[in-house]
């Protein structure tokens, strides 16, 4: 059926403003025909309605010949004597008649429409006739009458053209008139009208008992004081995390690519979707069957994006089409019940861990729905909210149209704007800015099938009333559209038995069982009670006007995190566990998840405040684990949704354990600990939104794309996604919490967010321009790489074309999930805050310059150094640290090196009796140098080395001909002048040259020799020997790295002139992996040792692989004893492997005086190495302050001791075994 233009029910006559509806006077009126369609049926409409001149009265309802709720095809009575308007006109059989009538101003177009519910009636067949007698303004008085039609049946009807009576409802047998009977029913209308006087009395009696209501309560009645004694005695059990953990599979599919036939399967069946909302929802249960047949995962994803797209308002709602809300929130149910089951059938042990998170999207998408009353209450309470509180006109009747027919999500938002209107004083203006700010407009409202064309006018008397009835009338909208409502969805768990609006009738919802305990219904209420405590001192501040805290906050995230924990068996074990009711089990849990963030958001101010004081230092030990609870909490709830989730466990576990550390004298070293984990919290929420990302947005591009979508909003479509999920508010916590802890500790200058491009090697370079908000800028386009250093960042910004970095100058930094850091991401734009009021000065010294700022990995985090022009010295902004007296001198510009290029010494393979300058690099011979030189307790591992020019001289044997001359093809074309990708190209092509190198046996021979007469162990078989040479071939083959390739040539170097030697060791089986630097190179102090370490192997510190920072501590070589913590390590993973031998880069090119060639080139183990978990905060090293003094003291005098013995600083690698035996691996000078 079309959808209704007009008020459904308005009660008292009201006047609707002027509206022209000019096609309507143009229309003649329907006659009846001569020869009638055997299916339609004669009714004849009268009513009597005295008017004045230019009025007129007209019927409209559902079907053609009433206009189909079109004022352009209104049906047109005519005026008789006694103002007794009539009109027959054709209706078809069997089907429901649905109308009203209203008085109609030819002159403005003004509508009068009467009051009351829609009249209805039914043609009984195309051998009856009907007369349909109306009083105006009575509704529920109407006399339908029912004729034979003979042979002469146009005569019959002819009888009826007079006036009409009009008695009370009641439908008559067909019978002709009898002498008499015309005096009985004027009898019957006067009795009539008696019944219509009760029946208005008995409203109005309704009305004058609103005061009466006001302490009414529509879910969870159980009494403050009880809630109040649970809450007193209520201690929280929470579960070990480890309890949580759903660890990764590394070999788990990944979605990144759009699911086609699936796109255009949603793209075929969209016209029929457009219809209704039932449509859609039953036409998405059906896909979804489809779905688990093939490419499960990416098919489930294009239905979430369609699905949102929904939500979004992207797609059309309702088009032309009729239907009950019941009929709508009873296809949600079948929706919601299919992607609950396939959500428990996924699994809690890691299985299809990516399903998880993405359904808990869609189902958020549709809403909860429900069978039965659940949806027919939204029809049925509307009439109770008007008639209870004399509301039956205007908006309020045209928004009854709307939800009788085609309710929405919108109704939602109507309905919080009518609050927000009633609750602002009856200002229009709180009404519309609701409505707007939920991307309602005007032009929508209008766009309805049945459209709202009136703002709300209420008077102050029905303030109270309504308030107290829209705000029940609430819960039954969101109970149906939204699902994760905490008051509806906690109602359909624990069942309730409510009479309607209008008390005709109960809709009765039973417990869910097993699940609805005692326990949980004081959980439940509870959770309630605290969340309007929550806001209301967010707002106001605390009832007894103590300090605002975050006490209510925390007790609020207990009981919802409780409550969660309650019913997360069930959710675990499915549905048989609550007697198929899991879909309430579940959207409990999204509700339980919806009001952690709503408590979060409400309190960001507060947590503000708390985190603001801890700057204080030890006296705030109580404030910070205040704050660290908060966010433990936060993050236990993102846990309990994610999958997996290994590095929130261990965040939290790490939380957990802060939270009570609460000694004053130990807050520094708290304090680093918090920092790390934070740090790992970031990274951690930033990969989960960069999957998700990676996951749907080419899926949402490629539908929006067919479809037709406007751009904009698809384009952000996975932002809005990830803005959405519980991490967004966790992030906003560690936001608020990170700068003041850094600010604590004194730590670096520099917070980063988005590193920026992975191609340009840790570096951009740009024009710095200076700007005081990046929200003036945002939309521009700079036409050359700018860094844009801003005053003020909110992190609701666009990020400028044009921009390489965005630098905060006064420490404002955006949460890693904000919008403003998720565009820096998908721009690899490089995204930073400085904390440091001196480095900003410095940095805005140089607008309009062309600044480099490389990042570059150190103790306190990521620092930023700045350098102007190419190639010129870098320098810290604004200024270097000052060297002490004993730093040494300047070095050579990079510019003035030379490189020797060695000749190949005639052997495969040297020992370490042969070290040699020009034969091996200086990796091997410190090591050789340092032989019986150090303290007994510093062990150096036995080696062998390759020495220079092996690789060139393996290329001149006869079976490497061809290789050799494709390798010289491809150094010629890049000598020639490649650039960009075409250099990168031909790089890669040389690696992969260089890998098919056939070692000559004669090498292969003298290796093995050489190992055993050094005592390494050989590899014991074929394939692992294959190994052996496959590591040497890829250390050779790092000749030809992009980065060594550009880094030299910078410089003013061939990659050519590189000579690779190979130093060949045992892998020793590390615990720790330690770098030492025996002058700090963060302040260039050469009194102080700067160490960093890490867990297993050190290509963990120094490949990049494993992000993160290490443990770093220092010491004074005076007191080498008392090692500082600088901080704790934030790495998730390490790097391990078994017994193994390692190759490692000894090349020419590592050894220039001046220039930092170390990891340009490749060290590879003979085995792979695998990454595994680790967490540093449960580790001895953290734990046990003894056992940490000791190893670091240790550690720091290895470094003095070589420093010693090489008469330079340097670079020192080495791992620290099971049993706390120190063995160094390697050394160089330091650059």
């Amino acid at each position: 059926m079309k959808p209704m233009l007009g008020p459904r029910f308005l009660g008292n006559t009201h006047v609707i403003a002027p509206c022209r509806y000019g096609i309507l006077y143009g229309r003649p009126a329907r006659s009846v025909a001569r020869v009638r369609a055997q299916s339609t049926a004669p009714v004849r409409i009268s009513v009597q309605r005295e008017t004045k001149p230019g009025e007129r009265v007209v019927v409209l309802g559902n079907v053609d010949a009433l206009g189909n709720w079109d004022m352009g095809k209104a049906f047109r009575l005519k005026w008789t004597d006694g103002h007794v308007w009539c009109q027959t006109c054709e209706v078809p059989i069997d089907e429901e008649v649905e109308f009203k009538i209203v008085e109609l101003k030819e002159d403005d177009g003004t509508m009068t429409w009467e009051g009351g519910e829609n009249r209805s009636f039914k043609a009984l067949g195309a051998d009856h006739s009907l007369e349909v007698m109306c009083e105006w303004d009575e509704t529920g008085s109407t006399l339908i009458e029912a004729k034979k039609i003979g042979e002469g049946g146009e005569e019959l009807m002819k009888r009826v053209e007079g006036p009409a009576r009009i008695p009370t409802l009641k439908i008559k047998e067909d019978k002709k008139k009898e002498v008499g009977q015309e005096k009985e029913e004027g009898q019957e209308k006067d009795d009539g009208k008696k019944d219509t006087k009760n029946k208005k009395d008995k409203e109005k009696k309704e009305k004058d008992q609103t005061e009466e209501r006001k302490g009414e309560e529509r879910l969870l009645t159980v009494p403050v004081t009880e809630i109040q004694a649970f809450l007193s005695s209520f201690k929280p059990n929470r579960p070990s995390p480890n309890d949580l953990l759903v660890p990764t599979d590394k070999n788990r599919p990944h979605i990144h690519d759009p699911c086609h036939w699936m796109c255009e399967e949603i793209k075929n069946r969209e016209p029929e979707c457009e219809r209704s909302l039932m449509h859609r929802f039953d036409q998405g249960n059906d896909m979804v069957g489809k779905a688990l047949e093939k490419d499960t995962g990416a098919a489930l994803v294009a239905i979430t994006a369609w699905l949102r797209f929904s939500a979004q308002r992207l797609l059309c709602w309702n088009k032309n089409y009729n239907v009950k809300p019941r009929e709508i929130s009873a296809a949600q149910d079948r929706l919601c019940g299919r992607l609950v089951d396939l959500y428990t059938k996924s699994g809690h042990d890691g299985s299809g861990p990516e399903l998880r998170p993405l359904l808990r999207l869609t189902l958020s998408s549709v809403g909860r729905g429900g069978k039965g009353d659940v949806g027919q209450r939204i029809r049925d309470d509307i009439l109770g909210v008007q008639s209870r509180n004399g509301a039956k006109g205007g908006m309020m009747e045209e928004w009854h149209q709307k939800l009788h027919n085609n309710t929405s999500p919108d109704d939602v938002v109507i309905c919080e704007a009518l609050l927000a209107y009633l609750d602002s004083g009856l200002n229009i203006k709180a009404y519309w800015e609701h409505l707007e700010s939920n991307g309602i407009t005007k032009e929508r409202l209008l766009s309805y099938d049945r459209a709202i064309h009136n703002e709300p006018k209420f008077n102050e008397g029905q303030v109270p009333g309504l308030k107290k009835d829209l705000t029940d009338y609430l819960q039954t909208l969101r109970a149906v559209h939204c699902g994760t409502d905490l008051a509806s969805a906690a109602g359909n768990v624990l069942g309730y038995d409510e009479p309607d609006m209008k008390r005709k009738k109960s809709t009765s919802v039973a417990p869910v069982p097993n699940v609805a305990t005692k326990e949980l219904r004081l959980l439940l209420a509870s959770a309630l009670y605290l969340q309007q405590r929550v806001q209301e001192e967010a707002r106001v501040g605390k009832a007894d006007g103590t300090p605002k805290d975050l006490e209510s906050t925390r007790a609020l995230l207990q009981i919802l995190l409780h409550a969660r924990h309650n019913i997360r068996p069930f959710i675990v074990e499915g549905g048989h566990a609550c007697d198929g009711r899991l879909p309430d089990v579940v959207f409990l849990d999204l509700a339980l998840e919806g009001a952690t963030r709503t408590a979060l958001e409400a309190s960001l101010s507060l947590l503000r405040g708390v985190a603001s004081s801890i700057q204080e230092g030890p006296s705030k030990a109580a404030e910070l684990g205040a704050l660290l609870s908060v966010m433990a909490m936060a993050l236990e709830g993102v846990t309990l949704s994610s999958y997996p989730n290994d590095d929130l466990v261990s965040c939290l576990k790490s939380l957990n354990t802060l939270e009570g550390m609460n000694d004053p004298s130990a807050q520094k070293d708290r304090g680093m600990q918090c920092l790390a984990v934070v740090e790992k919290l970031k990274r951690a929420l930033s990969q989960q939104a960069l999957e998700l990302t990676a996951m749907l947005q080419p899926t949402a591009s490629h539908l929006g794309g067919i479809m037709n979508l406007p751009g904009g909003p698809v384009g952000g479509f996975s932002e809005e996604v990830v803005r959405g999920t519980p991490a967004a508010p966790l992030s906003q916590v560690v936001g608020v919490t990170e700068p003041s802890l850094r600010r604590m500790l004194g730590a670096g200058d520099w917070l980063l967010v988005s590193r920026g491009s992975e191609d340009t090697a840790g570096s951009v370079q740009g024009v710095v321009r200076l700007q005081a908000s990046l929200q003036d800028v945002q939309f521009k386009t700079y036409n050359e790489p700018t860094i844009l250093v801003v005053d003020n960042i909110a992190g609701t910004e666009e990020v400028p074309e044009g921009c390489v970095a965005v630098l905060s100058a006064n420490g404002q930094c955006p949460d890693v999930l904000s919008h403003s850091a998720v565009r820096a991401r998908n721009m690899s734009v490089l995204l930073a805050a400085c904390y440091s009021p001196e480095v900003s000065a410095g940095v805005k010294q140089m607008e309009g310059q062309n600044v480099t700022i490389a990042l570059e990995d150190e103790a306190a985090g990521t620092s930023l150094r700045f350098s102007s022009g190419a190639g010129g010295p870098q320098e810290q902004a604004p200024a270097p640290a000052a060297a002490s007296a004993d730093a040494p001198a300047k070095k050579k510009s990079p510019r003035d090196l030379k490189i020797s290029v060695p000749q190949w010494p005639g052997k495969w393979v040297v020992g370490m009796d042969e070290y040699a300058p020009g034969v091996v690099g200086a990796k091997s011979r410190n090591i050789q140098g340092l032989q019986g030189k150090l303290p007994d307790w510093i062990s150096l591992p036995p080696s062998v080395t390759l020495p220079f020019g092996c690789f060139e001289q393996a290329l001149e044997a006869e079976e490497n001909a061809d290789v050799k001359k494709e390798i010289s093809a491809r150094v010629a074309q890049i000598q020639g002048g490649a650039e960009g990708s075409e250099a990168g190209r031909l790089l890669a092509e040389l690696r992969s040259l260089a890998m098919q190198v056939s070692v000559p046996k004669v090498a292969r021979e003298q290796l093995m020799q050489a190992m055993k007469t050094a005592g390494i162990p050989l590899p014991d078989s074929v394939d692992r020997w294959a190994k052996a040479v496959e590591a040497i071939k890829g250390v050779w083959a790092s000749k030809y790295n992009d980065r060594a390739y550009f880094s030299l040539r910078k410089i003013g170097l061939s990659f050519e002139d590189v000579r690779m030697a190979v130093l060949v060791q045992r892998v020793v089986p590390a615990h720790y992996a330690f770098v030492i630097h025996t002058r700090n190179p963060s302040n260039n102090d050469p009194n102080e040792i700067f160490c960093e370490l890490v867990r297993g192997l050190g290509e963990s510190l120094v490949s990049g692989e494993v992000s993160g920072s290490a443990f770093a501590f220092k010491a004074n070589k005076s007191d080498l004893d008392e090692p500082e913590v600088l901080h704790y390590a934030s790495k998730s993973e390490g790097m391990f492997v078994g017994e193994s031998l390692i190759f490692r880069s000894d090349s020419n090119g590592e050894d220039l005086e001046g220039y930092a060639g170390a990891g340009l080139y490749e060290s590879i183990t003979m085995d792979a190495t695998k990454t595994l978990p680790v967490d540093y905060l449960e580790d001895k090293l953290v734990t046990d302050v003894d056992y940490r003094q000791q190893l670091l003291a240790r550690i720091c005098k290895v470094g003095a001791a070589i420093e010693d013995t090489l008469g330079s600083a340097q670079d020192v690698e080495g791992v620290v075994e099971e049993d706390g035996s120190i063995t160094v691996v390697q050394t160089r000078p330091q650059v």
